[in-house]
């Protein structure tokens, strides 16, 4: 929903002289009207408003939301589309301005439609229900239009995704019917415009309730084109609803064609005709507006090309296209469907209605054979084939017959085609939505023109309405029928295989082996587990059922989770949706591409990566061989140790790497052998993977591990490797000493001593090996925060380090409760430390909150995780925050103390509540004691204040020199979620060092849900940070036009670029737009 307005309501008295206002200046409007079309009228069938002389309504989209208006000759073009109306999003609440801001914008769209004999339909853009927007909207602009007879009224568009709605939408409704009714008596009204539009009890349950204050004489149901389960169950709740009585108004649809995704949603290159809808729309007489805008109507390779080859014309109010009219002969008047799971035979004299042109070319005037469709210039005889009927005959070379056809099913067919011939001089050719299926094919002999024989070809067809076109390129032939038949074998026998990526060499797998549904797919090295089995069931067409042998679980594509990049998932199997069912293509030698029969996108590795645990997503058609896999066999693991087969290792694993082989028993995990852990149970974490501390001189650090004895004499490899940087190839052994070795009967704990070096950083992790397969622990380091002095503001970010209590699964989610119940909480967790919980793996990672309580194992948070962690698929981090006291120590240790006014200030958010920013110091005697304060907190300590690991800190030290603050702890892993509500609110990046405000991700266009808000320096969001170590925070903002250009901007910097500036370790972002979730990863 849309969030409140961002303006008060108008006092009453201003609110009555708006709408006076608003009367006076629509007579002077309506004064100036001249002759328009003919107010739209439903038609008598009761399906839906028609124009002035009968013929349905279709158009394209414009908005004036923020001012713009559209070139005349944008306007006039649409004429040449078949195109009689225009769908204005006139202004929306969200926006934060005023109803009527824009009415000079929308009062020169009304001229321009009257004057071109355009309808127009008026409604508000974006979505929810701001009711006293609409109220205030309705009350402008309703007497303001009421006498333009060409003007249609939209309530509100998508107030609602789907039906049933609530009491309170259905009183909106209400509340707007009669301002506008009081004011524009005879303009037509749309109400409700639902998103999705495919449950008529709900529909018909929202009429009801609107009760008897809707007079349906003169109003329709507005409804959009979207919804999971596509234009099958919407034309079906369409007919419902015009089955009772109801009049209906399709005001906005779009597709893209089969296998194209890589856009966001709405992003323009999504915008394509939906040819379903519309020839559905067609046929069931019901006025349509497509989300295309003016141009992209224009543009034929989304408009006019699609509904050529999908076989949809009507006789246009203007223009010569598409000029005409056809239908489906016979079958009811639908297209043929083209299903996976039956034989559709088209008769040869059953091409569509629409005469020569348009159905059909035939050279010669008349029927020839006067049979069946006589007053066609086909030509038709009756035919002594099997099964009697009649046939084509006298063909000659040039002529063509089409059909349309609907392909429900994508996949493999055999087309086969009845012809008859005395001799082999025939040829013929057929095309499907203007592609070539057959190229030129020569047709032999059968002996006589009734002898008849059956050519075969086999052909892949793509989904969706399209007109099949059989020409003929030489004669000598006759042709009774054409026929498809689903293909009975597939490319893939029946049966349980391995699937192996080409690029990567590893094997399609469920992760954590996991048995839950909605659990994510990954690739991994192939170890002859269930879960990386998979049954090939063939289910018609060379569709199949991809199936876990473990589980019986399908390879599933989510519901709404249709385009490039998308993850896909585990889900109980519905061999019947086209979600769970997959096309192989081979490519070569012995590869496939997996296509979905849902969206046409094929199955790949993410990023090409080679590595365990990479994702399995879609991804548009390419060459990549990471869209390639084998479909083998599958066999037993190559011959190694026993470990190999009674564990799997994980390339980036702490403590909890990925499941044992389900047969086995013994040890699940390697890290777990190798410290020492023996147990066979895969969710009890092992021991913590190393300790770092600083030796007392602070040149050296010291790592600590426990070691399983038994598992080092049997050639476990133990190695401690140190970075300065993290990245992959920086990890290096040289100059690691064992200082030390303690005896703890089966295990022993070994320390290391690793150079301090000359950076600010150090970080080391172990490394164990056998046979081959090796497994790491998460890095443990120092690092170093520099802060200026001498006046000047450092920021520092925290989230580098990490003090883990636990890392593993969860067992239960309970609203705002997780519950861990295989470790000891209690030893792990101390009672007077404030902790964080992150999500680090599975499809929630980045997602992260604060602990506030624990009972035992039960812990309680301060958000409500629903739907945000799943038990036995995502792994948490249970991080230790530091405090006041942890990072910067007592007064003198880092920071001079004194009173507010002269000590150093550490400034940071209050996240413990109110979000407001804190000026922390400390106080070295007086009125407020000894210790950590906060500025106007009076005595209150805050010593123990814990830092949050996603805020942004800043230092102002005001004492001479430089300083350093040093943070131990294991390094922060995965992604995080930054939360932007509205307000004041500070964060830290967790960038890489060199990061500039160009670089960084703050603003993305094609993401608003992921992006702070462009516009001017007055309506942007903010974002603040000391750019110059001077002490004071500019304001930074992203410009996008006007007089100071499109790009980053300083507040007071006019049109100089600030692209370059770059982003330090700590910001502040003042958010004026509704809240988004900005993702980061780790900076390395």
């Amino acid at each position: 929903m849309n969030p409140a307005p961002l303006l008060p309501s108008l006092p009453g008295f201003i609110k009555r002289s708006c709408a006076l206002l608003a009367a006076l200046v629509s007579l002077a409007f309506a004064g100036n009207a001249e002759a328009a079309r003919g107010r739209p009228y439903i038609n008598a069938a009761g399906t839906t408003f028609v124009t002035d002389t009968g013929t349905l309504i279709r158009g394209a989209i414009i908005s004036t939301e923020t001012g713009n208006v559209p070139a005349l000759s944008a306007v006039q073009g649409i004429k040449t589309r078949g195109l009689n109306a225009i769908h204005c999003y006139a202004e929306r609440a969200d926006y934060g301005y005023a109803a009527g801001r824009h009415s000079a914008a929308l009062d020169q769209v009304v001229q321009m439609t009257r004057d071109n004999d355009l309808y127009l339909v008026i409604t508000i853009g974006g979505g929810g229900v701001n009711a006293a927007f609409i109220q205030d909207f309705w009350t402008f602009y309703a007497p303001r239009y009421a006498n333009e007879t060409h003007v249609i009224y939209e309530i509100q568009n998508e107030p609602v995704v789907r039906p049933p709605v609530s009491a309170s939408v259905i009183d909106m409704e209400k509340a707007a019917w009669n301002i506008i009714r009081a004011a524009a008596p005879h303009t037509p009204v749309l109400l409700m415009s639902y998103t999705i539009f495919q449950n008529a009890s709900g529909v018909l349950a929202d009429i009801a309730a609107l009760g008897s204050t809707i007079d349906w004489t003169n109003a329709a149901i507005a409804f959009h084109g979207y919804g999971e389960y596509g234009p099958d169950a919407t034309r079906t709740c369409l007919q419902a609803v015009m089955n009772a009585g109801y009049a209906c108004f399709q005001t906005e649809f779009y597709r893209w064609p089969w296998g194209t995704g890589d856009f966001a949603l709405v992003d323009p290159p999504s915008l394509y005709q939906s040819v379903d809808e519309t020839g559905d729309l067609e046929r069931l007489g019901v006025s349509w507006l497509t989300f295309l805008s003016l141009g992209r109507v224009m543009d034929d390779t989304r408009f006019k090309d699609r509904l050529d080859n999908g076989g949809i014309v009507w006789t246009p109010d203007f223009g010569a296209w598409p000029s005409g009219s056809r239908s489906v002969y016979g079958n009811g008047g639908e297209p043929r469907a083209i299903r996976s799971t039956v034989t559709t035979r088209i008769e040869a004299e059953d091409f569509d209605n629409g005469g020569p042109g348009i159905a059909y070319h035939d050279t010669t005037s008349g029927n020839s054979g006067n049979q069946y469709r006589p007053g066609e210039d086909v030509d038709i005889q009756a035919t002594s084939d099997t099964g009697g009927g009649y046939n084509v005959g006298w063909i000659a070379a040039g002529e063509w017959l089409g059909y349309t056809l609907n392909v429900k099913n994508p996949g493999r067919y055999t087309l086969n085609v009845r012809v008859a011939a005395p001799t082999a001089s025939g040829s013929l050719r057929l095309r499907l939505a203007g592609v070539d299926l057959t190229g030129a094919w020569a047709v032999p002999a059968t002996g006589d023109y009734q002898t008849w024989s059956t050519l075969s070809k086999t052909v892949d067809l793509v989904p969706g309405q399209q007109i099949l076109r059989f020409e003929t390129i030489a004669s000598g032939f006759n042709l009774n029928w054409i026929e498809f038949v689903p293909v009975a074998s597939g490319l893939v026998a029946n049966g349980t295989y391995k699937i192996v990526n080409r690029n990567s060499g590893k094997a399609m797998d469920v992760v954590n082996a996991s048995t839950a549904n909605g659990a994510k797919i990954q690739q991994w090295g192939y170890a002859g587990t269930g879960n990386q089995q998979w049954v090939f069931t063939h289910r018609g067409a060379n569709q199949y059922t991809i199936t876990s042998a473990r589980t019986g679980k399908a390879i599933d594509q989510a519901a709404g989770l249709v385009l490039s990049g998308d993850h896909i998932q585990m889900y109980s199997l519905n061999s019947s949706s086209a979600n769970q069912r997959w096309i192989p293509v081979p490519t070569d030698s012995g590869y496939y591409k997996l296509v979905s029969a849902n969206t046409g996108l094929v199955l790949v590795v993410a990023d090409s990566s080679t590595a365990n645990g990479a994702r399995i997503i879609q991804q548009e058609f390419s060459d990549l061989p990471g869209q390639q896999w084998q479909v083998a066999a599958p066999s037993d693991p190559a011959p190694q140790a026993w470990r190999l087969q009674w564990f799997g290792t994980r390339e980036d694993a702490d403590d909890a790497a990925n499941l044992a082989a389900p047969a086995k028993d013994g040890i699940a995990n390697l890290l777990k052998l190798a410290t020492g852990d023996g147990t066979a149970d895969p969710r009890v974490p092992g021991t913590e993977p190393g300790e770092i501390a600083l030796d007392e001189p602070g040149e050296f650090l010291e790592f600590t591990w426990s070691r399983n004895k038994a598992a080092f004499a049997d050639g476990v490899v133990f190695t401690v490797t140190w970075s300065d940087t993290l990245a992959p190839e920086s990890w290096s052994a040289a100059g690691v000493v064992v200082t030390r070795v303690e005896d703890q009967g089966a295990t022993e704990r070994v320390t290391i001593a690793i150079p301090r070096g000359e950076g600010d950083r150090r970080f080391a992790r172990l490394e164990v090996t056998a046979d081959g397969q090796t497994a790491v622990t998460t890095p443990q380091g120092v690092t170093t925060l520099r802060l200026p002095g001498d006046g000047a503001t450092g920021v520092i970010g925290i989230n580098l380090i990490a003090k883990p209590a636990y890392t593993g699964p969860v067992s239960a989610v309970d609203a705002n409760t997780v519950t861990v119940d295989t470790v000891d909480l209690d030893r792990r967790m101390d009672a007077g430390r404030a902790y964080a919980l992150l999500v680090t793996g599975g499809s929630h990672a980045g997602v992260h909150t604060r602990i506030t309580g624990r009972d035992g194992s039960v812990l309680t948070l301060a958000d409500d995780f629903t739907g945000r962690l799943t038990p036995g698929e995502d792994t948490i981090r249970i991080t230790e925050l530091p405090t006041l006291l942890d990072l910067f120590g007592v007064g003198g240790e880092v920071l001079t103390g004194g009173p507010a006014a002269t000590a150093d200030l550490v400034m940071v958010r209050d996240s413990t509540g109110s979000d407001e920013p804190l000026s922390l110091y400390y106080a070295t005697g007086g009125i407020n004691g000894t210790g950590w304060r906060a500025a106007g907190k009076g005595s209150q300590d805050f010593g123990s204040y814990p830092i949050y690991f996603t805020d942004g800190v800043s230092v102002l030290k005001r004492s001479p020199g430089p300083a350093g603050i040093e943070l131990t702890g294991s390094v922060q892993e995965a992604r995080v979620h930054l939360v932007v509500e509205e307000g004041f609110v500070a964060y830290a990046t967790v960038f890489a060092a060199g990061v500039t405000l160009g670089t960084s991700d703050f603003y993305q266009a094609d993401r608003p849900d992921r992006s702070i808000r462009a516009g001017t320096a007055a309506s942007a969001d903010h974002i603040h940070f000391d750019a110059d170590g001077d002490g004071i925070l500019e304001t930074w903002y992203y410009a996008n036009g006007g007089l100071n250009g499109v790009g980053w901007r300083r507040v007071g910097g006019g049109s100089a670029p600030c692209d370059s500036v770059e982003v330090p370790s700590g910001f502040f972002i003042l958010r004026k737009s509704p809240p988004v979730t900005i993702e980061r990863d780790r900076p390395w």
